[in-house]
């Protein structure tokens, strides 16, 4: 039975704040780990880590069970850093063409399947968005456009700044 309350004497439905997703400790601290490298894990580790945060969902819980986590904010990162780079989501290079994406795409619908296993759903739509994303000609060259310019320039990030910083302890 829906509860309402009453608002200058109109009866109106109260909101029920949204579900949590809950996982136990330990799958939410390695999600973490890659989700919350600032985008800089692979598409591959980001599905891996979206997946096990799915797939250890405890269900809809009323109050917060012993040991284990909210996952939900942690689930909306994964699945908007794969919506942000499609081709690293789908696992596809760079100017890949229509036939390789739908390929990829084929692959990652007979792992992701609602059918297959229900708990994916998310990922699933999320792949289906990014594969409708690269079938059109249009929107391809947008993202296309978007991850040229996103590159980092050789010689540039804290991959190069740690070689440099061990490069002048060396030089001393």
């Amino acid at each position: 039975m829906a509860a309402y309350r009453s608002l200058f004497g109109l009866k109106t439905f109260a909101v029920m704040a949204a579900p949590t997703l809950w996982v136990p400790a330990n799958v939410y601290r390695e999600a973490n780990a890659v989700l919350g490298s600032g985008g800089s894990a692979g598409g591959q580790a980001v599905r891996e880590a979206v997946e096990k945060v799915l797939n250890n969902d405890s269900g809809v819980q009323t109050e917060k069970p012993a040991g284990l986590v909210d996952a939900g904010a942690l689930l909306k990162k994964g699945l908007s850093a794969l919506a942000s780079n499609p081709h690293e989501a789908l696992g596809v290079p760079i100017g890949a063409q229509t036939t390789d994406i739908k390929k990829a795409f084929r692959k990652m619908a007979l792992k992701y399947h609602p059918d297959k296993n229900p708990k994916t759903t998310p990922l699933f739509q999320a792949m289906h968005a990014c594969s409708e994303k690269l079938s059109d000609p249009g929107s391809r060259r947008k993202e296309e456009e978007k991850a040229k310019q996103s590159k980092p320039k050789p010689g540039s990030g804290a991959a190069a700044a740690q070689v440099r910083k061990s490069l002048s302890i060396v030089n001393l």
